[in-house]
């Protein structure tokens, strides 16, 4: 809701489909925003930006040129609560050594 000098906005967080009391707060900042519309895609770039730093992860591989920062990958085999298809790639360094060519990365886990 805009009144004309505040917005509030209502999130209700829902696991499969049931709402979840969180009790979790955002406070928009004292600045000033154009539009509603731009005090609610701060929040919401703000919230997932929050839930998303939760899960991270580093690794490497046999050299892949395809893994590039901002690129999302899946990893599998280290359990259910850590496998899934979205991580994305916040550092990637591809590297030659004499065990050939590797690539090292480090990963957040996407939620939303």
């Amino acid at each position: 809701m805009f009144d004309g000098d505040r917005l509030t906005v209502k999130i209700e967080p829902t696991v499969f489909g049931h709402a979840v009391e969180s009790g979790a707060t955002l406070s928009l900042p004292d600045i000033p925003f154009d539009t509603p519309v731009d005090a609610v895609k701060w929040a919401l770039g703000e919230m997932r930006r929050r839930v998303n730093t939760k899960v991270t992860g580093r690794g490497s591989a046999i050299g892949d040129p395809r893994l590039r920062v901002g690129r999302t990958l899946s990893i599998a085999g280290v359990g259910s609560r850590f496998s899934g298809p979205n991580y994305r790639l916040t550092s990637v360094s591809h590297s030659f050594d004499s065990g050939g060519y590797r690539t090292s990365f480090e990963a957040r886990q996407e939620l939303v």
